[in-house]
């Protein structure tokens, strides 16, 4: 069986033509000591017959029935055959020229996890200078401290396709099953493969992603997220109480999180106050306020935003929400 450095594992379902854009930004870059492995959450929407027809190179996996998202993302971590691995979102692209630079890191850096610089999009994706950067591109680095390397990742953490996963590290992580409940499977494995205090962290400063934020949301599955159950539950307690027991700073997974919620908060209230057929108090009390009486000066941030009726959440939805989006990609363009 051949050996490879690195294999990227694209976990999907129902997402043909962004599978596609994915693939193509891979394979556009192709080098043999990467392998591509697509695992099919039995989707209906062609996508078998996609992968044989047009690419009958790559390595595919097809589930007999959808077992789950999370499920989805082990099993590619075990079919995995690279020393590392990434679970790369099928909406997302690789950017231009990245994997040559992820190549180049991993070869001098045997590093247990490694985060990637990235950027955003919304939409069709054009290139690199059109997307939101995380953070400027600045020279890579190799580290043994949790507080350095999350000071880079911080709650992108949460991102998918912007980890890089020791094969040898994740196979320390004991039933990481049991975090599948949290909906970030992903990043629980971060904090359980870095329990080591001797554990080495790599952050690739390089932009190697474009995160598609539209992506998921003109799925069904998407539409019915429920945003305070996932980013409120799920998230903080990964970030809060599962780092910190695997050695990361209290204090400053604290403040990660916070910093998190006070933008982010206002934003999932109005979302889904806007559907009218959606029962998103339920949610919030049960997932939200908890959080709340945990970090009281949350109140000052959602409060205003829970007040707002319905028919006004439509509205910012509608209009001033889409009016804004515009106003910011004008903005950011003029300052490239």
């Amino acid at each position: 069986m051949k050996e490879y450095l690195l294999s990227i594992c694209i976990p999907t379902y129902n997402r043909k033509a962004l599978l596609k854009r994915a693939i193509d930004s891979i394979l556009s870059q192709s080098d043999d000591r990467v392998e591509i492995l697509i695992s099919d959450n039995a989707s209906d929407d062609g996508t078998q017959e996609m992968i044989k027809d047009e690419y009958p190179d790559i390595r595919y996996s097809r589930n007999e029935q959808n077992i789950g998202g999370e499920a989805n993302f082990l099993k590619c971590c075990e079919l995995a055959r690279g020393k590392f691995f990434i679970l790369f979102g099928s909406d997302d692209v690789l950017v231009e020229g990245a994997l040559s630079k992820i190549l180049l890191f991993l070869e001098n850096n045997n590093c247990a996890i490694a985060f990637m610089n990235h950027a955003f999009f919304s939409g069709e994706y054009k290139d690199m200078y059109h997307c939101k950067k995380w953070l400027e591109e600045f020279e890579s680095i190799k580290t043994v401290s949790k507080t350095d390397f999350i000071k880079y990742a911080k709650c992108q953490l949460s991102f998918l396709s912007c980890l890089i996963f020791s094969k040898k590290a994740y196979k320390t992580v004991l039933h990481p099953e049991q975090y599948i409940w949290t909906y970030f499977l992903h990043t629980n494995i971060v904090f359980e493969a870095a329990k080591e205090d001797k554990s080495v962290f790599g952050i690739v400063g390089n932009i190697c992603i474009a995160d598609n934020i539209t992506g998921g949301e003109s799925t069904v599955e998407n539409n019915n997220m429920k945003l305070f159950e996932i980013f409120g539950k799920g998230l903080e307690y990964s970030i809060c109480t599962h780092a910190v027991e695997c050695g990361f700073d209290s204090v400053i997974m604290k403040k990660i999180y916070l910093d998190y919620a006070k933008h982010n908060y206002p934003r999932m209230i109005i979302k889904t106050k806007a559907r009218k057929t959606y029962d998103w108090y339920s949610e919030y009390k049960e997932f939200v306020q908890p959080i709340l009486k945990k970090y009281p000066i949350l109140y000052f941030y959602t409060i205003p935003f829970y007040l707002v009726p319905g028919f006004v959440a439509r509205f910012i939805r509608k209009y001033i929400r889409p009016f804004y989006i515009k106003m910011k990609e004008n903005c950011d363009q003029k300052h490239m």
